[in-house]
């Protein structure tokens, strides 16, 4: 064979060889319907074969035949350079027109789901980087005349190699990338949450101990959660006190109709929660105005000087991204509470804004499908109100989207009715939280005025002990007046970027009496306030 026949010939099965190569991938990334090819032949043969594993080794088969060519090429082997052309160019040939229509009968059948296709393509390619690496070290490597060296040959192909490897056996596992942590549903229980990098299923163990702990497997409707990378149980916060709970998911590789091909499963540390709506004596930070700082979190969510924590908005700038409620919000979360101090959420204006803001909702947990609901615990009964943004709907800041007025029309309805509970009656201490403070339209904003009045009369008329806001990044106490405002006002947060001027609002609750304390980064308490019952 002259020199340029055998040029032809050797990028030919390179050709042919990479055609070979991404029909086994594209056959690999259906698996999830490979039953359909054994129920198939069981139909006509009568016979339960795995027919799908077959012809999956016969696809393999042939690529190692094309590559054993192109290997014989390379040495150029007389015995091999011989052999009849229908061997060499014929059967190759013909056998990947065979598979690649194989191929394309079998993605016809996936339908809708041909998504799944797209997914495990990514997912193998560590794997595709790995056997890329391999052929181009034997193959191309020796003829780029980097080195004469054998051994620098080797010694560089190998380390790639086996830093490929490395990462490929890692990446297709399953992993908790946030929480868990604890959120109060309402007063009987508690969620869990956390989140994975991989479609998977979720379950919870507890007990009194390590060694004898019970399993709860979410489900919905009948099904079991699974399928997802946000996980939330709920458990009743009584069966949960004083135990023992890890987190744990399982990796669901495929979902075909009733056809589930299951991973890895990874679990989290032991946590130990105690349950907080029975105690006499509370205490709880209140922070607001974060905007991303995780230094925050760390100063005063490390400890164990406290039982909960309420975020009093604006925890992030924008949530552009799924990826900023994972990384701004449950990840701090879950360090610094390390998933054994429940907290409570409260909306702030920043938190309306971005394209996966609506994503929120999945992510923590709220009595009902509003931000805007009540909580007690321990001698406090608290209203957590949503106040929205701090500009008109017709902003063009947002875009067109912005509907808080009929929003907090609903809201205010809610709030009228609560005097009507008997949780609201039955309460010792009556508090709030709001993001914007209810004095916001005194400051050249007469478009909150409507709502902020309303609010306040309400407020005056339910007897609330105190108001908790933020927003306006300085400390600040607005005292009862007995007229306008019949409660104070404690307002925490800080400058941007400045963690010197931040203060943290601590709360200590006893039967008849509260203590609110304001401390800075530093920990000097720059500010102390108490409070009795008024009822």
């Amino acid at each position: 064979m002259g020199r340029n026949r055998f040029e032809k010939a050797f990028y030919f099965y390179i050709f042919i060889l990479a055609i070979s190569l991404i029909d086994i991938i594209f056959y690999w990334s259906m698996r999830s319907i490979w039953f359909f090819i054994d129920k198939r032949v069981e139909s006509i043969l009568g016979v339960d074969l795995p027919m799908a594993w077959i012809i999956f080794g016969l696809f393999c088969l042939t690529f190692i035949y094309i590559f054993t060519n192109l290997i014989s090429f390379k040495m150029k082997q007389r015995n091999y350079i011989h052999r009849p052309r229908i061997v060499n160019i014929i059967l190759p040939v013909l056998l990947i027109i065979i598979f690649t229509a194989a191929d394309y009968v079998l993605y016809s059948m996936l339908d809708s789901s041909s998504n799944i296709v797209l997914r495990n393509m990514v997912e193998m390619l560590p794997y595709l980087l790995l056997i890329f690496a391999v052929i181009f070290f034997i193959i191309f490597y020796p003829r780029l005349g980097i080195s004469k060296s054998n051994i620098f040959k080797f010694l560089t192909a190998a380390l790639v190699t086996i830093l490929i490897a490395l990462y490929a056996l890692n990446f297709g596992a399953v992993k908790i990338t946030s929480g868990p942590y604890i959120q109060y549903v309402d007063n009987s229980n508690v969620a869990i949450i956390w989140t994975t990098n991989k479609k998977s299923t979720g379950y919870v163990e507890y007990g009194r101990n390590e060694g004898n702990l019970k399993k709860i497997n979410p489900s919905t409707n009948g099904i079991v959660d699974a399928n997802t990378k946000i996980h939330k149980v709920i458990i009743p916060a009584n069966n949960l006190n004083e135990s023992v709970y890890r987190v744990g998911s399982t990796k669901i590789s495929d979902y075909f109709q009733n056809n589930v091909e299951y991973g890895n499963t990874s679990v989290s540390d032991f946590k130990k929660f105690t349950n907080y709506q029975n105690k006499d004596n509370i205490t709880f930070y209140v922070l607001n105005d974060v905007h991303e700082n995780r230094d925050i979190y760390k100063r005063f969510l490390s400890g164990d000087d406290y039982d909960f924590v309420v975020l009093n908005g604006d925890t992030v700038n924008s949530f552009d991204n799924k990826d900023i409620i994972i990384n701004e919000l449950l990840k701090p979360l879950s360090e610094y509470t390390k998933g054994i101090k429940p907290v409570y959420i409260v909306r702030g204006n920043h938190e309306t804004r971005g394209a996966a803001q609506v994503e929120l909702m999945k992510y923590t947990a709220f009595p009902g499908s509003s931000y805007y609901y009540t909580f007690k615990i321990g001698p406090v009964y608290a209203v957590v109100l949503d106040s929205g943004e701090d500009k008109l709907d017709s902003h063009e800041e947002y875009g067109g989207l912005a509907n808080f007025k009929e929003y907090r029309e609903k809201e205010t309805a809610w709030l009228e009715k609560l005097s009507e509970t008997e949780e609201y009656k039955n309460a010792i201490f009556k508090i709030a939280f709001i993001h914007i403070p209810l004095n916001s339209y005194d400051a050249d904003n007469s478009y909150l005025k409507d709502y902020q009045e309303k609010w306040t009369n309400i407020l005056n008329n339910m007897k609330i002990d105190m108001v908790f806001s933020g927003h306006t990044h300085a400390p600040e106490v607005i005292n009862a007046d007995n007229t306008r405002f019949s409660f104070p006002t404690y307002i925490g947060g800080g400058s941007y970027g400045n963690e010197n001027n931040y203060a943290a609002i601590k709360v200590n609750v006893a039967k008849d009496s509260m203590n609110v304390q304001y401390i800075t980064y530093d920990g000097r308490i720059t500010g102390e306030y108490n409070g009795t019952v008024k009822h």
